[in-house]
């Protein structure tokens, strides 16, 4: 009897502690993936922040600060390709909406092939 009691008390709390995993889960697939209006906002201030850096660095190489202006086109170059990338995969997946890849994975990935190849760019020029 007590042996039934446990095993129905072990099922019982299993079940709930799936059920709040699963609810855990479903919540953070609407925090991971923002509505269109958020993600066009964000697009829009990555694409003015980029594009800030690439003039900054411009100016500074007119200024003559090769090291600040290394910096500002890098983290610029990187941060518009990043978010050119980003745009194409959102448009694309809405076209095709069974994407076999993951997001993150895809965009992790093609920043950091992005880095380096920009450093690798950079340096060649450089010496």
């Amino acid at each position: 009897m007590k042996q039934n009691q446990i095993l129905e008390n072990t099922k019982k709390m299993t079940d709930r502690s799936l059920e709040l995993t699963q609810s855990v889960i479903e919540k953070s697939k609407k925090l991971r993936t923002p509505s269109p209006k958020i993600d066009k906002i964000g697009t829009t201030i990555g694409y003015v922040a980029s594009t800030s850096l690439l003039i900054g660095g411009v100016i500074q190489i007119i200024v003559g600060k090769p090291t600040w202006a290394l910096g500002s086109l890098s983290a610029g170059a990187i941060a518009l390709l990043s978010n050119r990338y980003h745009y194409h995969h959102i448009k694309n997946k809405k076209i095709k909406e069974n994407h076999s890849h993951s997001y993150s994975k895809n965009h992790c990935g093609f920043l950091i092939f992005n880095i380096h190849y920009c450093f690798e760019k950079i340096l060649v020029k450089a010496f």
